[in-house]
């Protein structure tokens, strides 16, 4: 039965070419004959074989000798395996693709040989139409001689000369540029001896006449001309028609519909052979016939389209198992964009597959290649994430070795990651241009007294290596930069840094970057697929070298470096493909396209990724081509693809022993291509593809099914590989599980239960901070104490005293509560604690084990404003400077009163005697010495030099040119105005080291009485750590006592209220300052409730300083405006608040108690605050001792984390 010969065939009349003329019959010259649909005929196959085991030309008896052109080079290889596998060799140029035969051609008619079209052409070819355009070649589409003429327009021409060429239609096309452009070509062609594809027909038709007879067609006596999809480009009908003057043609043909093109090519309209007597004398002797079965095909139906790679696999993984010799040939309309990910699917099934073009920039080594010649280029030039990224990579050194290698030197050209993006943040260093300058500014500075000088120098001289190496890359600011002897001078050292010898040019730098590649890869450590490093070295060298002969052989002066030369390699790299690396394994299965499944057969063929969506059966758009050219010149007809698809897949049904259709259409939004509804009257079987079947799972997804198994507590088909990992999904259920069963509800006192405590495993910060209902004693008058908050049965929910630790009750999965650290978890052995460590282990064990214990943290990028941790490190510097410049005090060194008192130096700002106007002064002379970057004028810039100061740029300018008085403005001139206000207090410490400078730290203990909630004793932990400011307070309201000489020696006890003997020899406060954009009440509540570092720091402070007790501490929030906060302590607090050291607050008065005091307690709250929080500190440490890392997720806990992107019990966030 013929297939699909319904329709109308047209009545058989004389048809001309597209473009005019009319096609003569040539009867002597162009026979056609049709064969059934699908095959390639058994008598020409028997030919071919006999044709390659008898050498003994026609006259003697041979067989005749013929030359076979096949529809594409897929199905020419077939064949000629098929030859290959009876076992003996043959004349492969007796078998060609119309393309290969014009190079054969090309050789034998001695045309120069052909251009190679590559990434080196192109960019020769781009500066060549550039030219041009500069001289109006191009006037319709580059109108001025100074106008930019971009690479687009050079694709586009050329993509529609090639087009215009294959249709022969470039001399009567009359649109912009094109005989411009061909004027272009023909130069290049003369100066280099070649010859551009895109004349190569033209060339081998007029060499048919002048030579005659090509060598190629010497001793052949015909061609067989195998089915071709109608139409074929008018250059290849030319081509054909000049071949069969030579030697005749014999076409076979697939019968059908020529209007529903399921008829294949004809090059003149003539009746097909249909007596073999009729067939011509060098033709083997056959039976005609085109009759074929009826195709067998099944409907695989799917839910989805992206699930037909999962049924296309399974289906031929199920035939390749059961027949040992069978071939399967998947055909897919999308195959070029789907090729990964076909490759990776057949690798998992265990079978070669096929080499796939990429780009030289997606292996290592050339994407490393390629950012390290930009790095000094763009609008990214030398920024933090580019220099980070090139100092982390292992794949090339930036730069050869030019120094003496002393491994025991502690300078060495490494950069320090952190310090990098310490000093970006700091110095607002963005990149671009002008990066490189400001990073050399910035880390030619001697290093602050808190950085190691050594890893600042090892970063700085990094950093110059590189810019010395890639110096002819540079622009001529930047390379000026690199003989200024003080940027180039050591900032630890004062030495002169010793720099690589920068190259002439970008090709020696390119040559020399090239040489110091570690090419020692061996072969056999490569998977069979990735190429070794030496095979893409040869792949950029040669294309690099390439264009070089190039230039040079069209007069072109190459770059010798700066943009120009950069813009070069790049276009090289981001466009030269790496060389495909072939498996020398031939497949049973195969993955194509339909156009490449012409004339290739197979037992079983699967029909994948149908849908209208994957198979684009539009016309190509071509540049400068409108409607009003393709109806003139009769171009890009609009019904060509789908009568070429029509034709491809009569082949496929045909070409093979059963089709499996993978039909997608029961998804509303992925209807079948109009090609494919058109055979589903064939389809007889229909079967649904159950993904989650065992039978069509791979081997990755049979793991994932037996995980979901495993998750639905059943039983596996196959054990884990980690049978202990098989818990960690259930990781979030059971977290969730935990909240949902975290009791809320509160007792008759309005708390929670105190049986409840251990199955408290999370608050929000807002539980510390809530008003006390009505009806309900505060936690200090409560009868038991600490409490935890609860839900009344009015719904009101009442305050918390910080529960840390949390050490919720083992889940009862061995292996879970190990991982978590509820038994035999991850210990620590830290020694040394800081506030922020404990913080971070205080807010979830979890992120506290992760970020400071094993380091991890998402990386940092860098935002174009300014970081909010340097905003604030900032003002911090400045308030810190203003003060040390006014009262002649340094930091972290401790103000001795007595010389105060006997100098007359002033005890504050307020008393200095200087106006607001001469502070204000002092405070821009600081911050234009801290922040130089705030002279851009940048937005950045701009907004924070408002903020900080009210100026504008203008103002700030003409400042710095004339430094004088001001008034107070911005955030500056707040802080300064809140200092003023701070008459009755002395600072006597900036950023204090509360381990007094040595390395142990500071002891911080409590006695078992002091410890809540259990009164046990906790291991004691040292701290270290610095104390933004301490200020002390008068004795007297006249402020000339300042030190009671009567007062004890002996360390403030922290029960002070059962020590009447003991008196301040100086009361203290400490201060905290902090950067926020929160209300300074709301900052004040969270540092003395949820953090650590204030008790902290008060506690060390009087350890450090027998007879000193700090009877106030507090937050001094500066934002907007700046407000000093103080909550003092209960004995104390009349006597502050009718001072001015600050706004007082009352927020532990009514909380805090020691735990084994009763609901009248005696105690002052705020030494009672202070024995809490240092219990949290103890217990937070005990437990990360102990290895107690589970997770407690919050909000606010979550809010911020730097794990959370890794954390699956985190907890998201209300946006």
């Amino acid at each position: 039965m013929r297939f699909l010969s319904v329709g109308l065939n047209n009545p058989r009349r004389p048809w001309t070419v597209l473009g005019g003329g009319s096609m003569k019959s040539n009867e002597n010259s162009i026979t056609i004959e049709e064969i059934p649909v699908g095959t390639i005929p058994n008598w020409l196959h028997t030919h071919l074989v006999n044709q390659a085991i008898d050498p003994r030309p026609i006259s003697m008896d041979g067989p005749p000798k013929i030359l076979t052109i096949y529809a594409n080079e897929s199905s020419r290889r077939q064949q000629m395996s098929k030859l290959s596998g009876i076992g003996f060799a043959f004349d492969r140029t007796l078998h060609h693709t119309l393309e290969s035969l014009r190079s054969s051609l090309m050789a034998d008619l001695r045309i120069p040989r052909k251009i190679s079209l590559g990434p080196a052409f192109d960019l020769v070819l781009h500066n060549f139409c550039s030219e041009s355009a500069s001289n109006l070649s191009f006037p319709l589409i580059n109108p001025l001689p100074n106008m930019h003429w971009g690479e687009g327009k050079t694709t586009a021409l050329s993509e529609l000369h090639t087009f215009l060429s294959k249709e022969s239609s470039i001399e009567s096309w009359d649109g912009p540029g094109i005989h411009s452009f061909t004027k272009v070509l023909r130069d290049i062609e003369a100066k280099t001896g070649g010859t551009h594809p895109d004349f190569l027909t033209s060339r081998i038709l007029r060499g048919f006449e002048q030579i005659g007879t090509p060598f190629t067609l010497l001793d052949i006596e015909g061609i067989i001309m195998l089915d071709h999809a109608s139409p074929i480009s008018k250059s290849d009908q030319e081509l054909l028609h000049a071949l069969s003057k030579i030697r005749p043609i014999h076409q076979l043909t697939y019968p059908g519909s020529y209007r529903l093109g399921l008829h294949g090519f004809q090059l003149v309209d003539d009746f097909p052979v249909t007596d073999p007597n009729d067939l011509p004398k060098w033709i083997p002797r056959h039976q005609i016939s085109n009759e074929k079965d009826t195709p067998i095909v099944d409907r695989v139906f799917v839910n989805r389209e992206d699930q037909s790679f999962d049924a296309s696999i399974s289906i031929a993984r199920g035939i390749l198992e059961e027949q040992e010799s069978a071939t399967v040939l998947i055909v897919d309309p999308a195959y070029e964009e789907n090729q990964s990910r076909w490759n990776k699917m057949i690798q998992d099934i265990g079978l070669p597959i096929s080499g796939e073009k990429i780009p030289v920039t997606q292996s290592p080594l050339g994407h490393w290649l390629h950012e390290l010649a930009n790095i000094g280029s763009g609008p990214n030039s030398f920024s933090m994430e580019k220099l980070r990224l090139l100092a982390v990579q292992e794949s090339l050194s930036p730069f050869s070795a030019f120094h003496d290698n002393d491994t025991h030197s502690e300078i060495l050209p490494i950069p320090d990651i952190e310090l990098l993006s310490k000093i970006a943040r700091s110095e607002h260093i963005l990149g671009g241009p002008g990066a490189l300058q400001r990073w050399m500014e910035a880390l030619c500075r001697p290093p602050k007294n808190d950085e190691k000088g050594t890893s600042r120098e090892s970063t700085q001289w990094w950093l110059i290596a590189i810019a010395s190496s890639i110096s002819p890359l540079l622009e001529a600011s930047d390379r000026r930069l690199l003989s200024e002897q003080r940027l180039v001078t050591g900032c630890y050292s004062g030495k002169t840094l010793e720099v690589p010898s920068p190259p002439s040019t970008g090709d020696e730098w390119f040559r020399d970057i090239i040489r110091q590649i570690d090419t020692s890869i061996v072969e056999e450590s490569l998977d069979g697929i990735s190429l070794p490093v030496v095979s893409i070295i040869q792949t950029i060298t040669s294309e690099h070298e390439v264009l070089r002969t190039l230039q040079s052989s069209v007069g072109q002066a190459p770059p010798r470096g700066g943009i120009d030369w950069v813009v070069e390699i790049s276009s090289i790299l981001k466009s030269t493909n790496l060389p495909v690396p072939v498996s020398g394994v031939s497949s049973r299965l195969r993955v194509m396209t339909p156009k490449d499944s012409l004339g290739c057969n197979s037992d079983v063929a699967i029909l994948a990724n149908t849908a209208s969506s994957s198979w684009n059966l539009r016309s190509p758009k071509i540049p400068f081509i409108g409607e009003m050219e393709r109806h003139r010149f009769e171009l890009l007809r609009p019904d060509t693809p789908i009568i070429k698809a029509r034709h491809y897949i009569s082949h496929i049904l045909n070409g093979c022993n059963k089709t499996f259709l993978i039909d997608p259409s029961s998804d509303k939004s992925s209807p079948l291509a109009a090609p494919i509804e058109e055979i589903l009257p064939y389809c007889k079987i229909s079967i649904h593809f159950d993904p989650k079947s065992e039978d069509n799972l791979g081997p990755r997804e049979l793991k994932q099914h037996d995980g979901i198994l495993i998750q639905q507590m059943k039983a596996s088909i196959n054990p884990p590989l980690n049978p202990s990992a098989i818990t960690i999904p259930l990781d979030r259920d059971l977290q969730r599980d935990r909240e949902r069963r975290q009791p809320r509800k509160a007792d008759d006192e309005g708390y929670l239960p105190e049986g409840y405590r251990n199955r408290v495993i999370s608050f929000d910060y807002e539980d510390l901070t809530r008003k006390t209902p009505d009806g309900v004693e505060p936690p200090r008058n409560s009868t038991r104490w600490p409490v935890i908050g609860a839900t009344s049965n009015g719904g009101k929910n009442s305050v918390t005293i910080d529960p840390r630790p949390f050490n919720p009750i083992p889940s009862g999965s061995d292996v879970s509560d190990r991982r978590h650290g509820y038994s035999d978890g991850a210990s620590q052995e830290k020694q040394l604690w800081s506030p922020s460590r404990l913080q971070e282990w205080a807010k979830c064990p979890r992120r506290g084990w992760l970020t400071r214990g094993l380091k991890i943290r998402d990386e940092e990028t860098q935002s174009e404003d300014l970081d909010p941790r340097i905003h604030g490190d900032l003002l911090h510097q400045i308030h810190h400077d203003l003060i040390c410049e006014i009262l002649d005090m340094e930091e972290q060194v401790e103000r001795d009163i007595g010389e105060v008192l006997g100098t007359k130096l002033p005890f504050n700002v307020s008393k200095s005697g200087l106006s607001e106007q001469e502070i204000m002064k002092a405070a821009l002379e600081i911050l234009d010495k801290l922040a130089p970057w705030l002279e851009r004028s940048d937005g950045v810039s701009t907004f924070r030099l408002r903020m900080l100061t009210g100026m504008s740029h203008r103002e700030w300018k003409s400042w710095l040119s004339n430094p004088s008085e001001v008034p107070l403005g911005g955030r500056i001139g707040a802080m300064i105005r809140s200092e003023m206000e701070l008459s009755d207090s002395m600072p006597i410490a900036l950023e204090w080291e509360i381990s007094s400078g040595t390395d142990n730290g500071m002891e911080i203990s409590l006695n078992p009485n002091e410890t809540s909630p259990n009164q046990i004793q906790i291991n004691t932990i040292m701290v270290n750590g610095k104390i933004d400011r301490v200020d002390i307070i008068p004795f007297d309201k006249d402020g000339n006592q300042w030190v009671d000489t009567q007062g004890s020696n002996e360390i403030a006890p922290l029960r002070l209220f059962e020590r009447d003997d003991w008196k301040p020899r100086r009361r203290v406060i400490i201060r905290d300052l902090k950067t926020s954009e929160k209300k300074p009440s709301d900052r004040n509540k969270e540092g003395l409730l949820n953090e650590l570092q204030l008790a902290i720091y008060a506690r060390s402070w009087e350890l450090n300083h027998p007879g000193d007790l700090v009877v106030g501490a507090g937050i001094s929030t500066i934002g907007h405006s700046t407000e000093h906060l103080v909550e003092p302590s209960g004995r104390y607090r009349s006597e502050l608040e009718n001072l001015a050291v600050g706004e007082t607050t009352s927020i532990t008065s009514g909380l805090h108690r020691f735990p084994d005091e009763s609901n009248n307690p005696k105690s002052d709250s705020f030494r009672a605050w202070m024995a809490q929080r240092l219990s949290v500190a103890l217990g937070v440490a005990q437990g990360a001792v102990e290895g107690r890392v589970h997770p407690t997720p919050s909000k606010s806990a979550c809010r911020y984390c730097p794990v959370s992107s890794i954390c699956v019990v985190k907890m998201e966030d209300d946006y």
